[in-house]
């Protein structure tokens, strides 16, 4: 009953958060000249920042764009240029669903490997027309307002897991075939089995009216 529960509450908590994804219109996060096509990708990266390794990876346009955040260490994210060079990044990490209030805010050179310190993540940063997704991964492409337009995507290997330390939940994503799936389990740490997981088929597709889904998911 409690996992039950819970799943309702994340249920209910993911749909008012997805209509409440937010333009902002602050001078100070809307600065940036880069084509509106432009994604700037975050990659992870060893502990030397020498190689890529498997985790999420994810792909944002840079500018006002306030986008969910997939990793679960905060709620929402922003990356925009720190000017007209298009050489700089701002990756800002916000819990207020405005990226207003900045939980970590650090600066990266794109072309090169940094390390984010706030989630404890090394990111390769670069800029593309388009992300790289490769075959076989989990794909979670989040849209704007009326589903006008993508502003983010989320990649990463099946079988990944991620924390929500809000609701004591992890989510695995796993890709059967070309179907993707969610298995949401109570109790950090706590063992996978029936009576504290639920498997979920998570095939989403965007679309605008009542109770708006801004998700495209689906396995590459």
């Amino acid at each position: 009953m409690k996992l039950i529960l819970s799943l309702i509450i994340l249920i209910i908590t993911t749909i008012a958060f997805s209509n409440g994804i937010k333009i902002n219109t602050d001078e100070s996060i809307s600065k940036t000249t880069a084509p509106i096509s432009q994604f700037i990708n975050f990659i992870p990266y060893d502990s030397d920042c020498k190689n890529p390794i498997p985790g999420i990876v994810f792909a944002t346009i840079g500018g006002y764009y306030c986008v969910s955040n997939v990793t679960g260490d905060s709620d929402v994210l922003n990356a925009h240029f720190t000017d007209d060079t298009n050489e700089y990044v701002n990756l800002t990490s916000s819990n207020d669903g405005y990226c207003t209030e900045s939980l970590a805010s650090q600066i990266f050179k794109v072309g090169q490997c940094g390390y984010y310190e706030y989630s404890k993540t090394n990111y390769y940063v670069s800029i593309s027309n388009g992300p790289n997704i490769p075959k076989n991964e989990y794909v979670m492409q989040d849209f704007g307002p009326m589903c006008g337009g993508t502003q983010s995507y989320w990649y990463f290997p099946s079988g990944t897991t991620t924390t929500d330390y809000f609701y004591n939940q992890t989510s695995t994503y796993t890709c059967e075939g070309s179907t993707p799936y969610v298995s949401v389990c109570n109790g950090i740490g706590a063992p996978r089995t029936p009576s504290n997981c639920v498997n979920l088929k998570n095939v989403q597709t965007c679309f605008y009216g009542y109770n708006s889904n801004p998700w495209n998911i689906y396995c590459s």
